[in-house]
């Protein structure tokens, strides 16, 4: 067969794609030929396995936008050890000394010193070390397959292995940042990214920090509290969000759209009087609807709410999405255990292993999640009390 014969590899391979992709949809004759080729081609496993990964490949990477993307920083890691985040910033210290020192100049925190006549310019800037870690670890699956589903021309269940995987993949992705949100153990938020020390809970009148429903007028005091952070290790340097993401569970987009459908004009009747109150929330945000919260979060996870950086925006995001450089992309694999023909060759791995006629693919997928910024511009509520302002 001209697809097997060809001296050129990349041209073998498009050929082999092909070929498949004809069985998969139904062609006997691309069938009865990827089977001859399968018993009498020595090189089809590694055919097979390139243009199966290369589908994968290609499936991940047109994927339409991620949950993560809108709420976090993709960090690519040189190996699996922990890694502390650096920031570059004032030298506090420094700054402290020159408050006292320049004659009655203050300097205002993240600007530039007086430097006095005849005198030294300061050292202003150094790298920290925030209080953080990240690292990033391996993820997968392996789906075996029995050598009966490849006799009998199930090709659908093999044409759909890879883009199963590269759901599963892309959802992986999703839900390791969940978790930054909503808490492994399902018992409500995050506890470890949203506590009163960060100052990462939202709060609302006399309501229990954090606990606080989802309306218009929370949603606004979140964001102003939001947008409010301040960064570095005094805690006295202005952050600047062009974008708030207020992520959602699916059980909050209706009431969702109706805070978003709300006029920004409103007619107060206050005793006799009546007047127009003009509302605005201050900030730029966007919702983000997000599946995976009330999955994981079994105890508040359909009324629980969260504001955090937008990705992409203002200076700093508070989420982390981790790869491992130089494998950033899932890996497919097919395991080869078929053992030799007595009359020379090897097999294609869907003719079954040599102890039990099975075969099987993984996928290895090397990702981790983590919290950056002492989750500067974050705040998070269970949702479970109706606010009250007095």
């Amino acid at each position: 067969m001209k697809y097997f014969d060809e001296t050129n590899y990349e041209r073998r391979i498009l050929g082999f794609a092909e070929t498949l992709n004809k069985a998969y949809n139904g062609s006997f004759q691309a069938r009865v030929d990827i089977k001859e080729a399968a018993i009498s081609t020595s090189d089809f496993p590694a055919l097979f396995n390139e243009v199966t990964n290369i589908q994968l490949q290609e499936q991940y990477q047109l994927a339409e936008e991620q949950i993560w993307q809108k709420i976090a920083r993709r960090v690519t890691v040189p190996n699996f050890l922990n890694h502390k985040m650096m920031d570059l910033g004032w030298d506090d210290a420094a700054m402290d000394n020159l408050l006292a020192e320049n004659g009655g100049h203050k300097t205002v925190a993240g600007t530039l010193p007086v430097v006095p006549e005849g005198t030294e310019y300061p050292t202003a800037f150094k790298l920290y070390a925030s209080a953080e870690e990240i690292n990033t670890r391996k993820n997968g699956a392996r789906v075996p397959v029995n050598f009966e589903t490849f006799i009998n021309d199930q090709w659908n269940v093999l044409a759909e292995i890879p883009a199963a995987l590269t759901r599963a993949a892309l959802r992986s992705e999703d839900a390791a940042v969940s978790l930054q949100l909503a808490a492994e153990d399902g018992s409500g938020i995050n506890t470890a990214n949203f506590n009163s020390t960060l100052g990462t809970l939202i709060k609302y009148g006399t309501n229990t920090a954090g606990t606080v429903a989802l309306t218009r007028d929370t949603l606004k005091a979140a964001l102003q509290q939001a947008n409010n952070f301040k960064s570095g290790p005094n805690k006295n340097r202005p952050v600047t969000f062009s974008k708030f993401a207020v992520v959602i569970p699916q059980a909050l987009k209706a009431l969702a759209d109706e805070i978003q459908e709300m006029p920004t004009q409103i007619t107060v009747v206050d005793g006799n009087e009546t007047y127009v109150k003009n509302f605005s929330y201050g900030e730029n945000f966007e919702f983000v609807v997000n599946p995976f919260l009330d999955q994981i979060n079994t105890t508040n996870g359909d009324t629980a709410w969260y504001v955090v950086p937008f990705a992409g925006e203002g200076t700093r995001t508070s989420l982390a999405l981790t790869f491992l450089e130089l494998f950033e992309l899932p890996e497919l694999r097919v395991h080869n255990d078929t053992g030799l023909l007595l009359a020379g060759g090897t097999l294609d791995p869907k003719n079954g292993s040599f102890r039990n006629d099975t075969w099987e693919m993984r996928i290895r997928h090397i990702y981790n999640s983590g919290a950056l910024n002492s989750m500067l511009g974050s705040v998070a509520s269970t949702g479970v009390a109706a606010p009250v302002l007095q």
